[in-house]
């Protein structure tokens, strides 16, 4: 079966590093490679961390002096990535500037869409800060992408993160497709309704587990986690919808596709690892196919 990692990381840094130790396989591009030839996964969206830097549209795939331009994209041509939002690039003074370099960025082939951190940020997904990445997503036809549900840090702000501020997001821009990432964990009966109730919007599994979970164990001993999960993903009756996604380096991905096998039936693994992905980033089926 082959398999698409909708969300994942490729940020060298301590943190990551420990976290792919612990996970595996290692923080590095080449064992990354290995792990995708050894489990057929055939490619991969890398989420952008957004940091200003020298540049505000940083995609955590170029140079880290800057973006150069999307013929010196550096990585194999199957990771594909969102670029970064960071609100701050965003304000009147450098709105300008972060527009251009998005509008460069997006020309590389491998840019299926932006990324934007709820949560890290004291913005609501419907902020009118974010209005012109919504416009250049719709006019590129890219996708957007958002953190949502618990944060990897204390200092991230819970109610900025919350789902149900991706309706108001979904609602006004209809052509616009929006994935909410880590299906809303814990508030996944939002997330699910948000599914439900409108087609522009798709889910990732990725992130709701760290390390290298056994499925039994991880079955036991959050029996009420994972009956949650599966019932809401069933609610929402869109399996053309939901999709699988890591958030590599955080979890071993043979575990982590095997945790998430056992929530969904196995009728719709071939949409849920492989084609739901092709239809949330549409780019990735002119890199993949």
């Amino acid at each position: 079966m082959k398999i698409i990692d909708a969300h994942l990381h490729l940020n060298k840094n301590e943190h990551f590093d420990q976290l792919g130790e612990a996970g595996g396989p290692p923080n590095d591009l080449k064992a990354l490679m290995r792990e995708f030839d050894r489990l057929d996964i055939a490619g991969c969206v890398v989420m952008g961390t957004g940091r200003l830097g020298e540049d505000p549209c940083r995609a955590g795939l170029f140079n880290l002096s800057g973006l150069p331009d999307p013929e010196h994209y550096q990585y194999p041509a199957q990771c594909c990535f969102c670029i970064g939002v960071s609100p701050e690039g965003l304000r009147p003074d450098r709105l300008e500037r972060t527009l251009a370099d998005y509008r460069r960025v997006a020309a590389c082939p491998q840019c299926v869409g932006f990324k934007i951190y709820l949560g890290y940020q004291p913005y609501y997904a419907y902020d009118p800060i974010y209005r012109p990445v919504y416009e250049m997503a719709r006019e590129l036809d890219l996708t957007v992408a958002f953190h949502t549900g618990d944060t990897a840090s204390t200092t991230g702000r819970l109610r900025f993160a919350h789902p149900l501020a991706i309706d108001e997001v979904a609602v006004q821009y209809p052509d616009l497709r929006l994935v909410i990432c880590h299906f809303g964990s814990p508030w996944m009966a939002d997330a699910a309704e948000l599914v439900a109730k409108n087609p522009n919007v798709y889910a990732d599994l990725s992130g709701l587990v760290v390390g290298r979970p056994s499925v039994t164990d991880f079955r036991s001993r959050y029996a009420y986690y994972v009956s949650a999960l599966s019932g809401w993903m069933a609610y929402a009756d869109k399996w053309d919808r939901l999709m699988y996604g890591s958030d590599w380096p955080l979890v071993s991905l043979e575990h982590y596709i095997a945790l998430l096998g056992s929530c969904v039936p196995p009728s719709h693994w071939e949409r849920f690892f492989f084609e739901n992905a092709l239809d949330a980033y549409p780019r990735l089926k002119e890199v993949l196919l």
